[in-house]
């Protein structure tokens, strides 16, 4: 059985089991919402679907929530939220990705770009409990995940396709295992004028094809400072680093990648997209070699941090990222739609050694609206350094 076919089983579980804990539980479950969207990420594009189910107001109250977008990301996913059991809560969670295009490159650290759009598909699942306590203050997570990526189209930027014929493309089939701690004193804000918020985060990546075991721990620290009534200040500086578990045996050297890659570009009878193919071998061996010899931190690059750039534009086995912000707010945590307009500076290093992590940088300076949509924050924001970029998304870098 495909593991398409496996994780559709798998996600009809969860819907099954969702459904019947939502009639059964003797926990009141809080209010159903419905929230329509449409979100554009540079690199990607734009989308659009809903949002629906029943939401919990407190820990004590059941949530489970399911969504579907359409555009430039086809997919659909769902999630169900126990009530609290002492201090801990698990989550269920799952999705599939019917199809996504984005623009991406396959070089490391701040190598000249060579961009290609790529199309993907592929699916996760996942439980994760989570943990609070002292006022919520302090909080933990520990959970397993499963998820495959099948590559299954590059082409120019043009348009044009680039064959790779006979290429021995995997899908990129993960393991995962998730551990994390936090302190957050600024009262779950969504918008946080006040307060701190610290977060050490380390995911594994195991049994893919042709790819080491891996580890990434990631390190937060975020400052929001108020300056008066209207304005605050907030002070961010993320690290990551990766390190390999378990090599992948023949896949460390660039001609041992080369050789079980097996592109046969020269089977190609156009002299352009001869060349095209030519070229994404080369940056397809460069970057799964590195990949496999040092790991690969988290990314820099989009409405994740360094916003001038498109999403994941930067990638290294380790990354920094330092930015501070000035923000006005508009209209209050008590409105019905808390706002806020920012404007941002940030600067960026990646580097596969950790010795030359500073020996260089990116940097963006940027400005945009923030809103509290449901104690979700969502962002349109712009940032420019050579190249420009502009997003509207959800959640907060910081």
């Amino acid at each position: 059985m495909s593991g398409k076919y496996r994780f559709a089983i798998a996600l009809s579980a969860l819907v099954l089991v969702t459904l019947a804990t939502a009639t059964l539980s003797p926990v009141a479950l809080a209010r159903p919402v419905v929230l329509p969207f449409a979100l554009r990420l540079e690199g990607v594009g734009a989308f659009y679907g809903a949002a629906g189910g029943l939401a919990g107001e407190t820990p004590e109250e059941t949530t489970a929530l399911a969504a579907v977008s359409r555009g430039a990301v086809d997919a659909a996913g769902g999630a169900f939220i126990t009530p609290r059991w002492g201090v801990w809560r698990l989550t269920a969670l799952g999705g599939a990705v019917s199809r996504a295009a984005l623009e991406t490159s396959y070089t490391r650290g701040f190598a000249p770009d060579a961009p290609v759009r790529q199309t993907v598909s592929g699916n996760g699942a996942g439980l994760i409990l989570r943990g609070a306590w002292a006022e919520d203050r302090w909080r933990a997570h520990m959970g397993v995940a499963k998820s495959t990526v099948v590559l299954e189209d590059f082409r120019t930027t043009e348009g044009d396709r680039i064959p790779l014929p006979e290429a021995n493309l995997h899908d990129v089939e993960s393991g995962h295992l998730l551990l994390g701690i936090g302190y957050d004193s600024t009262g779950g804000e969504a918008l946080p004028t006040s307060g701190l918020r610290v977060s050490l985060d380390g995911v594994t990546l195991q049994g893919r094809t042709g790819q080491s075991d891996a580890a990434t721990l990631t390190a937060a620290a975020s400052a929001y400072i108020p300056l008066g009534t209207a304005f605050s200040a907030a002070v961010h500086a993320r690290r990551s680093a990766a390190a390999v578990l378990a090599e992948a045996p023949d896949y460390n050297s660039a001609a041992d990648v080369r050789a079980a890659l097996a592109a046969d570009c020269d089977a190609v009878s156009d002299p352009q997209a001869r060349d095209d193919c030519r070229a994404l071998e080369d940056d397809l061996v460069a970057y799964i070699a590195a990949n496999n010899r040092h790991g690969t931190a988290a990314p820099l690059g989009g409405s994740g941090g360094l916003r001038a750039y498109r999403e994941l534009r930067f990638r290294a086995a380790h990354t920094a990222l330092g930015a501070v912000a000035l923000r006005w707010t508009l209209r209050p945590p008590t409105d019905t739609l808390p706002l806020q307009a920012s404007v941002f500076w940030e600067s960026g290093y990646v580097a596969d050694d950790a010795a030359e992590l500073l020996a260089d940088a990116r940097r963006s300076v940027g400005m945009g609206l923030r809103a509290a949509v449901a104690a979700v924050p969502v962002r349109l924001e712009a940032a420019r350094d050579d190249v420009s970029a502009w997003f509207l998304t959800v959640g907060a870098p910081f």
